[in-house]
C-alpha cells in the first residue's frame, strides 16, 4: 500500500498524489457499457461533465466520438491515453466554468 502525505481529499493534491502513485481502487480498467451506450445515443454537441475518476477512460472514449473542452488538469490523462482533445472540434483550457459555455 502506497503511503501518502495529503489527507483532505477537498484539496488537488489529494487526488494528484493517488494518481501520480496509480493508487486508483475505483478505476473500472475501462469504459463501461451504460457509458457506451450512452454517447451512442447522445445527440450532437452536447454538454457533458465527466467527473475525474481513475484514469479518465470515458473522457477519452468521448472525446474520441465528439470533441471535448477539458480542464488542464484532464491534459495528463488524455496525453496518457493518447487522445487529442481538439481531434472533434474540442480544446483545453481552464478554469473548466469559463471555458464550457453553452
Amino acid at each position: 500500500m502506497p503511503t501518502f502525505q495529503t489527507r483532505d481529499s477537498t484539496t488537488p493534491d489529494f487526488w494528484t498524489e493517488r494518481f501520480e502513485q496509480q493508487f486508483m481502487p475505483w478505476d473500472r480498467g475501462g469504459v463501461p457499457q451504460a457509458f457506451k451506450q450512452f454517447v451512442a445515443a447522445a445527440p450532437r454537441p452536447m454538454t457533458t461533465l465527466i467527473p475525474g475518476c481513475g484514469m479518465g477512460y470515458e473522457v477519452a472514449y468521448f472525446a474520441r466520438k465528439h470533441g471535448i473542452t477539458a480542464e488542464n488538469a484532464v491534459k495528463k490523462v488524455l496525453d496518457a491515453l493518447g487522445v487529442n482533445p481538439s481531434e472533434n472540434g474540442g480544446k483545453v483550457g481552464g478554469p473548466l466554468a469559463s471555458a464550457a459555455k453553452p
